[in-house]
């Protein structure tokens, strides 16, 4: 049997690493305890595994996170799928991802019983041997160049808890909060410490602005937050974070710089379009998939 299902957190799961960070088994058990019959399938032909949380009568993949890979070989998928009388959903990785790391992925979803429910616009920046600034638009230009003559400098930093503490405020002052908890965060700094970066941005000495990054797939780094500190707008901290992020992904074999979606309540948020796209960002399709419970 090419399959196995654990629905029991405590049963001997093989530990092996997946290719997206959301598909870990840790992560997974993480939020799993939440939700009730929730369940982790582990392909043994390709060793990797998948977690869905059962979150009102439907299975969602990934429970928590971006996106995921289902640990699909050819249509064999259909076989734990018949066991689930509850529909499922699935987010790909964005297609600029797809199409260089698993060009199948989507035609092996359609083909074990998956149809497109929706999709949205992730904002991805390639990683290419050139500067950031060739690709940048006229302004973050002038702002990166004012950065440096004001002696802002961004840096990779292992003292995270300021840099978080200065995210939260950064929301704050926005009148929302960080989706994850400074618990949150220290158990993914814990259990995947070379897959999470964090960085800082200081001018004499003192933090303006800071980011937590994440590989999430094989030559992808996310960026789960950044923000600039509030009063420091004029410095356009955010900017130079961009290019320092970049540059350093440039060293590490990065192909891609994920910088999310840009919507609001469901909805394109034009300015936020504008501001991802004029640092170097190009829209790329993240789509999520629905398999019904009465697909055989």
């Amino acid at each position: 049997m090419a399959f196995q299902i654990f629905s029991d957190l405590d049963s001997s799961i093989p530990l092996t690493r997946p290719d997206c960070l959301f598909d870990d088994y840790t992560f997974f058990k993480r939020h799993a305890g939440h939700f009730p019959h929730s369940i982790y399938v582990f392909n043994t032909e390709i060793e990797e595994g998948a977690g869905l949380l059962n979150i009102n009568n439907a299975f969602y993949h990934p429970g928590r996170g971006s996106f995921g890979l289902l640990p699909l070989n050819g249509n064999s998928f259909n076989s734990p799928l018949l066991l689930l009388q509850q529909p499922v959903y699935t987010t790909s990785p964005p297609e600029l991802w797809l199409n260089h790391f698993q060009s199948d992925y989507i035609e092996r979803l359609t083909a074990n019983g998956f149809l497109l429910f929706m999709e949205e616009p992730s904002f991805l920046i390639e990683v290419k041997e050139e500067v950031l600034s060739l690709r940048m638009d006229r302004g973050n230009v002038k702002r990166l160049n004012k950065g440096i003559r004001l002696g802002v400098e961004t840096s990779l930093d292992v003292t995270w808890e300021p840099l978080y503490q200065l995210l939260s405020e950064n929301r704050a002052q926005k009148g929302v909060k960080l989706a994850m908890s400074e618990a949150e965060v220290n158990f993914m700094m814990q259990q995947f410490p070379t897959d999470c970066f964090w960085f800082s941005t200081r001018k004499d000495g003192e933090v303006i602005a800071s980011a937590f990054v994440l590989q999430s797939l094989p030559g992808c780094w996310q960026v789960v937050y950044w923000g600039h500190r509030p009063g420091t707008e004029d410095l356009s901290p955010v900017t130079s974070l961009a290019n320092s992020i970049y540059e350093a992904a440039r060293h590490r074999d990065i192909l891609f710089l994920d910088l999310g979606t840009a919507s609001l309540e469901g909805k394109p948020n034009q300015g936020l379009i504008r501001y991802k796209q004029n640092l170097g960002a190009v829209p790329s399709r993240k789509a999520t998939f629905v398999r019904h419970a009465s697909q055989t």
